[in-house]
């Protein structure tokens, strides 16, 4: 928690990750994909809501209180491996690039799995890649979160790929949807997978 607060009190999360090419080909594949949409949906891990003037009925949920107070819209102070929620209530629940910096996955999607209605839909974006236990750190003199005077830290930021997040859906009960792959320059580097609780 005090690393997320760290994080989103001295970082510039949405300048630095939408400005670039990855970040805008991410924002228009949810621009895209939550057009229209009128159920109640769940943005687990929102950071400052970068995703809610795209959703109608939205509530966010995230760990660091820095970042929630950044904006408006409803929400919620929490984890993602313990939704405070009652069963069956989400027509949509969004998973934006937050599944990777979680140990327990399998207790994620099926939290998302709890909370959405039947027939309801989940979404997840992450990193695309075979190393699911991909660990990073903020101690690269050069990397971006020294330019903003964040200390040494490690943090789990796995890559994850079509298998490794099927799986995870199908143990939780999803069917899977579709998913797809976002390559820059021809290097795979973002999945998208969604599915549908049945």
């Amino acid at each position: 928690m005090n690393f997320w607060d760290e994080i989103w009190g001295k970082y510039p999360e949405t300048r630095m990750v939408y400005g670039t090419e990855k970040g805008r080909l991410r924002e228009h594949f949810y621009q895209q994909f939550l057009a229209n949409r009128k159920g109640l949906t769940l943005d687990l891990g929102c950071g400052d809501g970068h995703l809610s003037p795209f959703i109608e009925n939205y509530v966010g949920l995230d760990i660091s209180i820095k970042a929630l107070l950044r904006f408006g819209k409803p929400r919620i102070l929490g984890v993602v491996e313990y939704l405070p929620f009652n069963h069956d209530i989400f027509d949509l629940v969004v998973v934006c690039e937050c599944l990777e910096h979680i140990k327990e996955r399998d207790k994620v999607i099926g939290e998302v799995y709890r909370v959405l209605k039947v027939g309801g839909e989940v979404i997840v974006s992450c990193p695309y890649g075979h190393e699911p236990l991909h660990i990073s750190t903020t101690s690269n003199p050069k990397g971006m979160f020294k330019r903003f005077d964040i200390g040494l830290m490690e943090y789990l930021d796995g890559r994850l790929d079509e298998d490794y997040l099927k799986t995870l859906f199908l143990h939780n009960g999803l069917l899977v949807k579709a998913f797809k792959v976002i390559s820059i320059k021809g290097v795979p580097n973002n999945i998208f997978m969604w599915g549908v609780k049945k």
